[in-house]
């Protein structure tokens, strides 16, 4: 397959198989198992680092150092491809100042490169019930020149520029005798629409995107059943995801539990734009292990996603 094929297909594959993408540039290709299997309602969600690339405010409720790795293989059943997408994430509390996290990911199928940079900062209030945060990106992407022998001479292009998000999420703690929570999450991606072509053209804008979410918690039953949508330029995307606790246990004397989840969503008035997500989390004292699985309501020939998480709080 030439340079030019391979470019063609990955456009075609991003651009339409995947609903929660809408377009094919600095997009959720996988930022965490856990986020991807409750059906990527993470504006609402806490205690990850990763939970950054959706929600700035999220990391506002850490009291503690946190690390966070993902990797994501897309699409197995396409041919002579390799599409690989890393991601790392952290953050650091800085006492009553606030929260900073750090976030990078690393996409690079053949003859492509594409890399966000992402730094952030929270801030708690009302007595740790509300959080705000607000994230600067540096994204920046290269595409390489043709090679081969009849490839056809054409200059390398790439780009670089700046983009920002803004979040707030907001809990409800002791509800129904103590015994439940419930948070509510938002956050505005791309508040100034860059364009994301080298020629800066207009028709390449990053949409705007708004994220809305609420994730009610049982800590009697534990479990938590999360609900949210997406609006990003004319599409709107539902999403929902539901995480229970099937077992708890001593391992090594840490406390150790394993995580059932399952989640999923669909553009609206889009024919079989959805996707159906799965999962399950192993976590042992402060390490966490999680795992989710993608079947794409399109285009599911190429098979399904698979993400592995890896996540440490010190």
């Amino acid at each position: 397959m030439t340079w030019r094929m391979r470019i063609s297909l990955l456009i075609v594959v991003l651009g339409v198989s995947s609903p929660h993408l809408f377009g094919q540039a600095f997009a959720d290709n996988g930022y965490s198992a856990h986020l991807t299997a409750v059906g990527r309602t993470g504006a609402a969600l806490i205690n990850d680092p990763a939970l950054v690339f959706c929600n700035p405010a999220s990391i506002g409720f850490s009291s503690s150092p946190g690390v966070s790795s993902s990797y994501t293989n897309l699409y197995p059943g396409l041919a002579d491809g390799s599409l690989t997408f890393l991601t790392l994430s952290g953050n650091y509390p800085l006492g009553d100042i606030g929260v900073v996290g750090v976030a990078v990911t690393q996409f690079a199928p053949t003859g492509w490169s594409e890399n966000m940079m992402i730094g952030t900062f929270a801030m708690p209030l009302l007595e740790r019930t509300l959080s705000v945060g607000a994230s600067a990106k540096f994204l920046r992407w290269k595409a390489d020149e043709p090679k081969g022998e009849n490839a056809v001479p054409e200059p390398a292009l790439s780009y670089s520029g700046l983009s920002f998000d803004v979040g707030a999420t907001y809990v409800l703690q002791n509800l129904l005798q103590e015994k439940h929570d419930v948070r509510l999450g938002v956050s505005l991606l791309n508040v100034n629409e860059p364009s994301v072509a080298a020629s800066g053209s207009a028709d390449a804008r990053l949409p705007f995107e708004l994220q809305a979410a609420m994730a009610y918690i049982s800590r009697t039953y534990d479990y938590s059943v999360t609900l949210g949508t997406v609006v990003r330029g004319k599409d709107v995307h539902l999403t929902g995801g539901a995480e229970l606790t099937g077992l708890k246990t001593s391992i090594m004397g840490a406390d150790a539990a394993f995580l059932v989840r399952v989640g999923g969503g669909r553009i609206v008035e889009a024919d079989r734009q959805g996707e159906y997500d799965g999962g399950f989390g192993l976590v042992v004292g402060s390490f966490a292990l999680d795992y989710a699985y993608t079947y794409q309501a399109v285009m599911n020939n190429l098979g399904g996603i698979s993400t592995i998480s890896l996540r440490y709080i010190f």
